[in-house]
């Protein structure tokens, strides 16, 4: 009696492990990341080791948690899932492994009163905020550009945790109206004192990093934001040159005529500062 109620016993265990195992693979997303595998990936990728999930994050999760996938799934509560997703701005749907597009964006082209909103509301929740303006090479008349807003969310010892705020989507800086827009949001930000970092990279960096916004940026382990790349772009003479402003712009002639009249818009409306671009002869 006593080996059959053993034995029994020893059905019943490995029939709670099999069906634990079924639900905790069930939890996969498409890459075979289980959420609690994702929702470690995404505090190391912004910096946070995962020994110091606990301390930087709260939520009841502790160190032994972080050791045991199930014990880990056991804390990631819908409210808890929703809080990491926000602390970093990143899709719910992709911590939740139902897609894999990490970040939401800002729509602000053509919508400048978006982008000032933002910058202003940024600055209200906090004292450290910077931006990188990527551009890659052109390719096919299209030249793909990226601007990222960086904003600190917190500090490990002395290294800062920032998330990042990703602005629309495919825009090409060979088009007129897309680079009279662009330019404009890195000079509104700098007047704010937002300092914007502009950087000619790779196509394959571009890709890698932020096509269809598929990647979490490269980390600078130092600084604890997004990693430099590429040669560096001269903001001042973007802003201030006409002549850079308006160069290798895709289209008729009078596409630089139009971008002027823009840009004149854009800061008559909007900066302090007048600039005002030099005429074109």
């Amino acid at each position: 009696m006593f080996s059959e109620l053993l034995a029994f016993k020893e059905l019943v265990s490995s029939l709670y492990n099999w069906l634990r195992g079924r639900g905790a693979s069930s939890e996969k997303g498409a890459n075979g990341e289980t959420i609690g595998e994702r929702f470690i990936r995404l505090f190391k990728s912004h910096g946070v080791h995962h020994n110091q999930i606990p301390k930087f994050f709260g939520h009841n999760i502790s160190l032994a948690d972080l050791q045991d996938n199930d014990r880990l799934l056991d804390k990631l509560t819908d409210k808890t899932l929703q809080d990491a997703a926000d602390l970093f701005s990143v899709r719910r749907e992709w911590l939740d492994g139902a897609s894999d597009k990490v970040y939401k964006a800002h729509y602000c082209y053509k919508m400048p009163e978006r982008f000032v909103n933002l910058i202003n509301t940024l600055k209200q929740r906090s004292e450290i905020i910077h931006g990188r303006f990527f551009i890659a090479p052109e390719s096919k008349g299209w030249q793909s550009c990226q601007l990222v807003i960086e904003e600190c969310v917190g500090n490990i010892g002395d290294k800062q945790v920032f998330r990042y705020h990703f602005l629309d989507d495919e825009m090409d800086f060979h088009y007129w109206r897309c680079r009279c827009y662009f330019v404009f949001f890195i000079a509104y930000a700098r007047e704010q004192g937002v300092y914007i970092n502009a950087s000619l990279i790779t196509k394959r960096d571009f890709v890698q990093f932020f096509e269809d916004h598929r990647n979490i940026p490269k980390l600078d382990e130092h600084s604890g934001g997004m990693s430099s790349m590429g040669q560096r772009i001269d903001v001042e003479q973007l802003i201030y040159d006409t002549d850079y402003l308006t160069e290798g712009l895709r289209g008729l002639a009078i596409d630089k005529t139009l971008a002027l009249n823009l840009w004149d818009e854009l800061t008559d409306s909007y900066l302090k500062e007048n600039i005002r671009p030099l005429t074109i002869d």
